[in-house]
């Protein structure tokens, strides 16, 4: 297991809260498995690297764990058709209480929607912009930020696109091991570790 340490960068924990808070706001408390999982899932299919040697990628698609995560909070979000993050609410209230269980039913659920979610997302002209989707150009012009293969505004910092480094094969890569990944749901022996 590896951790970050930060020395007087504010931002950086005000990031780890808005997660953290979003895993505790789950009433069922399944959250933070599905997030540890689909985080285990892009290291083990080399989509997202690691801090040991044997964890290196020969290529760099500049995933990280704070996107990804942001991308399950966007879809928890579009699942739930509500904004449930709300950064600039004081931080008691700046994170909507939700269920899992009410929401997805189960993780092989929440998975099989967060990858066809992702599979169909139109990467080419859309952004996130936590619970938007928004054209990019708009979305550029709009935050004064440039556009990328995958374009995700900051909730904490709303002039910065969090996913500007990702480039366009992490893309290809990202939906290819999704399709992988919904292929191997359709088993009718499926179990969720056949994933990694």
């Amino acid at each position: 297991m590896s951790y970050d340490i930060s020395v007087n960068n504010l931002i950086s924990v005000e990031k780890s809260r808005i997660l953290n808070d979003f895993i505790a706001k789950d009433k069922s408390r399944k959250m933070r498995k599905m997030a540890m999982f689909i985080i285990h899932w892009a290291k083990t299919n080399k989509l997202l690297g690691g801090v040991y040697h044997d964890e290196k990628l020969e290529k760099k698609f500049k995933f990280n764990s704070y996107i990804i995560n942001h991308l399950i909070i966007h879809f928890t979000q579009k699942a739930a058709n509500e904004c449930l993050v709300k950064p600039f609410e004081k931080p008691e209230n700046r994170i909507v209480d939700y269920s899992f269980d009410e929401l997805f039913h189960g993780y092989s659920a929440f998975l099989y929607h967060f990858f066809e979610y992702y599979l169909n997302f139109d990467y080419e002209t859309l952004g996130i912009y936590g619970f938007n989707v928004i054209e990019k150009s708009k979305l550029a012009e709009m935050q004064g930020v440039n556009t990328s293969p995958l374009m995700m505004i900051d909730p904490l910092d709303i002039t910065h696109n969090a996913s500007f480094h990702v480039i366009e094969d992490g893309i290809k890569l990202f939906k290819n091991l999704i399709k992988i990944s919904l292929e191997k749901m359709k088993s009718p022996t499926f179990r969720i570790i056949d994933l990694i």
